[in-house]
C-alpha cells in the first residue's frame, strides 16, 4: 500500500484519496475489510472515494438512515443491534467485573454482596453497553459494592450525571488521546448535531424529557406550539431524526417511549446552560397536561390516570420557581 501513498507534491488531498480507493479496488490490495466506526453523519463526500470492486466495508452507526442509502448500505443488508436481554447484560457486567457469570439463565449472577441489585442497576441503565461498562469501571476503581452504586444513582439526578459523565479509563497511551467515551458525552454530541439541522426536533425532545418516559401520548405532543397547526407530514418530520438515532422509540399504540438516559442528559444540560429556557419548557408541559384533562373525568378514567402519571413526573421536575400551570394539576 505504501506505493499508492508515496508523497507527491503535485497531489492534493482529493487526489490522494482517489489513489487509495483505486489501489483498494485493484488486485494488488488482496482481500481486506474496512471498518468505518461511528459513522453517524451520513456524508456523500466519502462515497466517491470508496472502493467498489473488491473487499468489504462494515459501518457502525446510530443513524438508521444509512441503511438503504445505496452509496453505502444497500436495502436489506443492514443489521439492527437492539437492547440486550437481561441475561446478556448480566453476563457483560459479570465479565467486566471479573466475576463468574450465571451458569443458567437465572435472575442474578453469583456476585458477592450483590443481593439481587445487579439486574435492578442494569435496568436503571437501560442495559446500554457503554453505561454498563462505565458502572463496572467505577465499581472496580472505587471498590464500592453494587448496592452502594445503586443507592448513589437513585439519590438524585446530579449523582446520575456525575456517575455517567466519567470517561472510561484509557487502555494505553494512544487511547488517552481519543477515548473520552462516556454516556453523557455521547448523548450531548448527538443532541448537538441535531440542534444544528433539526432544532425543532431537539425542542420536542426537551418537552418529552419532563414527562414519564415509558408511554408519551402522541396527542399530547400535538399541542406543542410549533406543532399545533402542523400537518401529519410536518409532525412526522419533527420526530424522524429522534427515531433515526434511537433517542425515542415508537410503540405499537403510536405513542412514544423516551430513552431514560437521554431524558436525564437533556434535563441536566438545561439545568447547567439555560435554566430560564428549562422553566419555560416546563411551563409548556404543564399547559399541555392541563389541556389534555377531559371535561368528563369520570367517563375517561384511563385517560386521566395516564395524564396523572405524566403530571407526577413533571411536578417532580419543579424547582422553587413559580409555575402557574402547575397549580391546575390536581393529583
Amino acid at each position: 500500500m505504501s506505493n499508492c501513498l508515496d508523497d507527491d507534491e503535485d497531489d492534493d488531498e482529493e487526489q490522494r484519496l482517489k489513489r487509495v480507493g483505486k489501489w483498494l479496488d485493484s488486485s494488488a490490495s488482496g482481500d481486506w475489510i474496512m471498518i468505518v466506526d461511528n459513522f453517524d453523519a451520513v456524508d456523500p463526500y466519502l462515497a466517491k472515494y470508496l472502493p467498489v470492486q473488491r473487499g468489504a466495508i462494515l459501518y457502525t452507526t446510530r443513524d438508521r438512515r444509512l441503511v438503504g442509502n445505496r452509496a453505502y448500505v444497500p436495502p436489506g443488508t443492514g443489521v439492527g443491534i437492539y437492547a440486550m436481554s437481561d441475561k446478556e447484560a448480566l453476563e457483560m457486567f459479570a465479565k467486566i467485573l471479573a466475576i463468574d457469570p450465571p451458569a443458567a439463565p437465572i435472575a442474578e449472577p453469583a456476585v458477592p454482596t450483590c443481593d439481587g441489585h445487579a439486574l435492578e442497576l442494569l435496568n436503571r441503565l437501560e442495559k446500554l453497553p457503554l453505561a454498563i461498562e462505565q458502572a463496572a469501571a467505577y465499581i472496580q476503581q472505587t471498590g464500592d459494592e453494587i448496592p452502594m452504586y445503586l443507592k448513589m444513582f437513585d439519590e438524585c439526578e446530579l449523582n446520575q450525571q456525575g456517575l455517567l459523565n466519567e470517561a472510561l479509563p484509557a487502555v494505553n497511551e494512544d487511547s488517552k488521546r481519543h477515548d473520552s467515551r462516556a454516556v453523557m458525552t455521547t448523548w450531548k454530541l448527538t443532541i448537538s448535531k441535531l440542534q444544528e439541522k433539526n432544532p425543532e426536533s431537539v425542542q420536542l425532545l426537551q418537552v418529552m424529557s419532563f414527562l414519564n418516559p415509558d408511554d408519551i401520548p402522541k396527542d399530547l405532543l400535538n399541542g406543542i406550539p410549533f406543532l399545533k397547526n402542523a400537518n401529519e407530514v410536518a409532525f412526522s418530520k419533527a420526530f424522524a431524526p429522534l427515531l433515526c438515532f434511537s433517542l425515542i422509540y415508537q410503540l405499537e399504540s403510536s405513542n412514544f417511549r423516551l430513552h431514560r438516559l437521554v431524558g436525564l442528559c437533556i434535563r441536566r444540560q438545561m439545568d447547567s446552560e439555560n435554566i430560564q429556557r428549562r422553566n419555560e419548557l416546563l411551563e409548556t408541559v404543564f399547559r399541555l397536561l392541563n389541556d389534555s384533562v377531559p371535561e368528563d373525568m369520570a367517563g375517561n378514567h384511563f385517560q386521566c390516570l395516564h395524564i396523572a402519571v405524566h403530571a407526577a413526573t413533571a411536578l417532580g421536575n419543579k424547582t422553587n420557581v413559580s409555575h402557574p400551570g402547575a397549580a391546575g394539576l390536581a393529583l
